[in-house]
């Protein structure tokens, strides 16, 4: 769908479906380039941007398509030759960087360490410490697999690890935990950026006490 990645003038985008938007941001969420999406190829020219990570979003009127992509360290080679003919010789000892995996599914992109900056019950901000809260969502192996496993450690310090896995169109996250397999846990996804997850759950109080919502904004660490 996208080529070449790592890229470097230009980026294409082959869209096997009607999309609205094409973005790239950057690691602050910044929007660097933005256009409208047509079905089939689509050639974005990126010669401007610097050198680093980027993510690139497809969007449509119901969801986003998120991808990460990087800008080569290097220019094209025309440019190259131009102005740097003298130091040929310092291509066999500088890496372009590392190859970027391939993520054919929203689990690769979701996975990685998550930090609970806040939490809502009922609406109702929590004032308890939350530092210790992390939840680590293990990258899919394959990378085309439909469910990874996660770690967790709670505020109040117990930790618990299961399975976790995307449904409802990638609108649900959805964890099993090891220590209660029958029950498992139904997050809906409110919102998601790489720098923010914000996750809700609904809870049944006629089975179990407690908050009938609860709310967790997450940032990776």
């Amino acid at each position: 769908m996208i080529n070449p990645n790592p890229f470097r003038d230009d980026l294409t985008v082959n869209l096997a479906d009607q999309a609205e938007e094409i973005e790239i941001i950057d690691v602050l969420e910044k929007v660097i380039i933005e256009k409208p999406a047509e079905k089939g190829v689509n050639t974005l020219e990126t010669g401007s941007l610097a050198s680093g990570m980027y993510y690139l979003l497809i969007k449509s009127h119901d969801h986003v398509v998120v991808f990460k992509i990087q800008k080569s360290y290097f220019r094209s080679m025309k440019t190259l030759l131009l102005k740097f003919a003298l130091v040929l010789f310092l291509f066999s000892e500088i890496s372009c960087g590392e190859d970027i995996p391939d993520c054919p599914n929203k689990l690769c992109i979701l996975s990685g360490g998550w930090a609970l900056v806040e939490a809502y019950a009922d609406g109702v901000k929590e004032s308890q410490d939350l530092s210790k809260y992390r939840l680590i969502l293990t990258s899919p192996t394959p990378a085309t697999a439909t469910t990874s496993i996660f770690d967790r450690v709670q505020p109040s310090g117990a930790s618990d690890n299961g399975t976790w896995e995307l449904q409802d169109l990638d609108k649900t996250l959805v964890l099993t935990s090891e220590n209660d397999p029958a029950n498992p846990e139904h997050w809906i996804i409110e919102s998601f950026t790489p720098r923010q997850l914000v996750l809700v759950l609904n809870r049944d109080t006629s089975i179990k006490d407690g908050p009938s919502t609860i709310k967790f904004v997450l940032e990776p660490f």
